[in-house]
Formats: C-alpha cells, structure tokens, sequence
C-alpha cells in the first residue's frame, strides 16, 4: 500500500521543570514525577492536576507570544488497524490523545498508514524530508530498519506501544505485564484456577500479558498448562469463532477466561452466550485495555484501564522535550495501568 500524509496544526518550546516548580508552589522533583507519570503513592491528585494546568497555562503562554524553538511539524506513523476503532480501539484513543495535544500545542501533524512491507520504510523516510518534518512518532511499528534509518537522520523519534529492542530510542507504553498481573491474580483472588488466556503471539507487547498471565500462575504453585491458552487474531469476529469451537470440542475445561484485549472479551462474550453459558455464573470474563464499550457490554466487563487518550497526549511532550534536549539518555515511559472491576467476574465457587 502506497502511504498517504494529512495534515493540521503547528509548534511549541519545552517547558522548564524548574518554572512549572516556582509556579506550582512544588520542587522540581515533584515536576518530574508528574511529568512522568510516577505519582501514585507519592503525589496527590490535586497537586498532580496544579502541576498540569500550570504546564498548559505555561504552554499557551508560549504559543500566544511566538517563543517556541521547539518542533513546527511532526508525523505519526500508523498501521491500517491502528487508526480503525472498530478494529482497534486502543489505538485509536492514542491517536486522539496525539492529534489533540498537537492542537494545544499548535503544532503541525501529518500521519501516514503503512502495510506490513518493510521495504515502504525508505518511502516514509523519502516523505519525512519532502514534507519537511522534524520528529516522529510511530504507533505499534516494529520496523527496525526504518528505527535504524530514523536514528542515522538524528531525527526526534519515540516509539508508542512496542519494543525498540535495544535501539536508543524513547519509547513509551502501558506496563503490560504489571496489567497482566492484575489481571490473573484478580481471578486468582476470586478462587479461579483453571483460567483460560486468549491472546496473540503476532506482537510483543501482547506476548508479555501472556507471560505476566504463566508468572501469576507459577507465584501462585499453579502450573502452567499450554491447553489453556487460545492463539488467536483478537478481533471480536476472530475469537468469536475460535472460542465457540474450543468450547464444542471440549479441548480444556476452564472457569474465567483471561482475554488480552478487550476486543477479544467481546468475542468470547458472544461465544460463550451462544454456547449456552453466562457470564459470570459460569464463566468469569476479564478484559484489557478499558476501551469505551466496555462498561457498556451486558454484563459490563471487568478489564484493565489503560490511559490510551494521555499514552497519545504525553508522547508528543514527550517529542518536544527530546528535540529540545537531543542528548539526553533514551527514555523508557511505561504507563501504571489499573484494575476496573465491573460485573463479569464472580468468586469460584458461587
């Protein structure tokens, strides 16, 4: 697929932590922690929040007077799916939370759909200085040749949602194996040992849920068994029918199923209705992700929530920051995800 480039907004300059500090009324330590997103059991919401508006009072400040010697045009990187939100609904909150943190910020953005063909990283590149662009973010794109290209150009760049596999390059994402944790000893906690994990091995971040769901497993003297683990593509439609056949070919009994996604939760709730059981009297169902519907689903389901909309919004400060301080040691921001418990889930045994 040939990829396309589209277009809004404009600029901005890093903000200095020591001036969101004097401002706040807080210490430059305090900044850093809200900045990046290390704030649970050490800050307070309110002064998170103070904090915050000063950063965006500071901001506008800037953008209103001209003084920016920040970033004037940068590009998002996306695949086909990840800008689809009936096919990926995560990702396309973080693409929201991008496109508006670069209004606020009255900075430039284009994005570009890519396929899976490695050889349109050249292409992208060749688009970059077409369209003069000067930082880059790519959304769940583990290209490690273009990752390479972008790093030989010194080109600003951070990586959301994967792995840069030892490249220096900033990269930000949700903790999924502390969210994988959450997951399992929940069900744990509610008495389920026989818990059933439907997931993917196509991509990293998914892969390390599933090794977060065997380590609460192992913690907990439970071992492991590959029988009760569902590969599958975790669209609805795709888990749908693969649950429904594991069900009718009795391959493993289970009481909850752990699902990698919430996508897929919606699926495997379909799938267990029609196969004639109900959530969560026989089966308890357990999501990822916390995308909108899911509170809205019958029963509303327990999942874990992950900031997709900030994930988008704080990855483009994130840009600034690194194209103001270009030298600085790569960054590696991982998201603190929480537990949501909602009606899918009940103890075993009732």
């Amino acid at each position: 697929m040939t990829p396309d480039f589209v277009k809004s907004g404009r600029r901005t300059r890093r903000v200095q932590q020591s001036e969101v500090a004097r401002r706040a009324g807080v210490s430059v330590s305090t900044v850093s922690r809200v900045l990046n997103n290390k704030t649970a059991g050490f800050i307070s919401e309110e002064i998170k929040q103070r904090v915050l508006t000063v950063v965006q009072a500071i901001n506008q400040e800037n953008n209103l007077y001209g003084n920016s010697v920040g970033l004037n045009h940068i590009a998002l990187c996306v695949t086909n799916i990840s800008t689809d939100p009936s096919l990926d609904p995560f990702h396309a909150n973080v693409l929201k939370g991008v496109e508006g943190e670069c209004n606020r910020q009255n900075i430039q953005l284009s994005y570009t759909r890519i396929g899976s063909e490695k050889e349109e990283a050249s292409f992208i590149l060749d688009k970059i200085k077409q369209n003069k662009i000067d930082g880059i973010l790519l959304l769940a794109i583990d290209d490690q040749r273009m990752l390479r290209h972008l790093l030989e150009a010194r080109l600003p760049t951070i990586l959301l949602n994967d792995n840069p596999h030892d490249l220096p390059i900033d990269t930000y994402l949700p903790n999924n194996w502390l969210g994988g944790k959450l997951a399992v000893n929940y069900l744990l906690a509610q008495g389920h040992r026989r818990i059933l994990h439907i997931t993917c091995p196509d991509r990293w971040t998914i892969r390390t849920r599933q090794a977060a769901y065997q380590n609460a497993l192992e913690d907990n003297g439970i071992a492991y068994d590959p029988a009760l683990v569902l590969h599958v593509s975790l669209g609805p439609e795709t888990v749908y029918q693969a649950l429904k056949a594991f069900i009718a070919q009795k391959t493993a009994e289970f009481s909850a199923i752990f699902c990698a996604n919430d996508s897929a939760a919606i699926g495997a709730l379909r799938a267990l209705r029609e196969s004639g059981l109900r959530v969560p009297d026989d089966v308890s169902l357990i999501g990822f992700d916390d995308i909108e519907v899911a509170a809205f689903l019958e029963p509303p389901l327990t999942t874990v929530r992950i900031e997709s909309v900030e994930l988008g919004a704080r990855a483009v400060l994130g840009l600034l920051e690194r194209a103001a301080s270009p030298h600085q040691s790569p960054v590696w921001l991982e998201f603190t995800p929480s537990l949501v418990v909602r009606q899918s889930v009940q103890p075993y045994p009732v």
